[in-house]
């Protein structure tokens, strides 16, 4: 019913946040990560919102072909290999290469 009304409900938004201690000085609010805890019917939606909208972007093939991490057969280790095999290309052809690299 959430996604055919459009609505969820503003009590299943709000989250419980939990500092992750990663390293270093116990004191400095640096060294910790803040990790969300939702609850369970919120998580659901989300999987269920994900599977949705992949299965729609595959379809109508709507990614970028070079779109990794989060697709299903193109993981972040494909991406490496694929940027790998590049510049080996470009070095065996004696040319230059150079790599910018983002991450958002």
């Amino acid at each position: 019913m959430s996604f055919l009304a459009n609505v969820f409900l503003d009590a299943l938004i709000i989250a419980k946040v939990v500092p992750i201690y990663k390293k270093n000085d116990l004191q400095s609010l640096c060294n910790y990560r803040p990790i969300l805890l939702l609850r369970i019917f919120s998580k659901v939606l989300e999987k269920i919102m994900q599977n949705s909208l992949n299965a729609y972007l595959e379809k109508f093939d709507i990614l970028y072909d070079y779109q990794f991490g989060f697709r299903k057969f193109n993981s972040t280790f494909l991406a490496l290999n694929k940027i790998i095999d590049s510049i080996y290309i470009y070095l065996d052809n004696h040319k230059e290469t150079i790599g910018v690299y983002l991450n958002f």
